[in-house]
């Protein structure tokens, strides 16, 4: 898992790319970006000494709405992606009730679940496997407040297999107002 360099960053928001995904995609990829890297690790998440959590190196603030994207590398075990109190350990998963977060937890067969340490009912989805042969997979997360208080978590999949595709998954979370959330990635790749 790692971040999205600021090249393809350009080339996924161009008007010819933004035409062919469609209004929705479009006012997503409007949002401010975040640009951060993972405390501790950079720019690249791996798991590769077994489970891990890493936070990103911004805390979002209660601003207006904004949006940061990551790219798939490869995935053969759970991947665990979303937000978690600055708190929350690297020993502990995304979705536990150790610190407050949410998310969702993508398997290799292309299943997705939303995860929260909330412990609401989960909703799940089934995709096709995620990376076959010469596919990418950008998960591109938004975050947008709501009136009131909080913020609504939309995680949308953006899949190039000879051309660029947009999925907005449809599953969503609430989140209170609260300070201190960041970028967090469970993760043993």
């Amino acid at each position: 898992l790692c971040q999205v360099t600021k090249e393809l960053q350009q080339e996924i928001c161009s008007k010819r790319l933004v035409k062919t995904l469609g209004l929705r995609a479009l006012h997503i990829l409007d949002a401010p970006f975040l640009n951060f890297a993972w405390l501790g690790a950079g720019r690249l998440a791996s798991g590769e000494d077994g489970w891990e959590t890493l936070l990103g190196s911004l805390a979002l603030a209660n601003a207006p709405r904004s949006r940061w994207m990551l790219e798939v590398l490869s995935l053969s075990s759970l991947l665990s992606v979303g937000v978690s109190h600055e708190t929350m350990k690297s020993n502990a998963l995304l979705g536990s009730n150790s610190c407050d977060s949410w998310g969702w937890e993508f398997s290799p067969k292309g299943w997705v679940e939303t995860i929260s340490s909330q412990q609401l009912k989960s909703q799940s989805r089934q995709l096709q496997p995620l990376l076959g042969h010469g596919q990418r997979m950008i998960l591109v997360f938004h975050l947008r407040p709501r009136n009131g208080a909080g913020a609504l978590l939309e995680l949308a999949v953006l899949s190039f297999n000879g051309s660029w595709h947009w999925l907005d998954l449809g599953l969503t979370h609430e989140l209170p107002a609260l300070t201190g959330l960041r970028p967090a990635v469970s993760v043993d790749l």
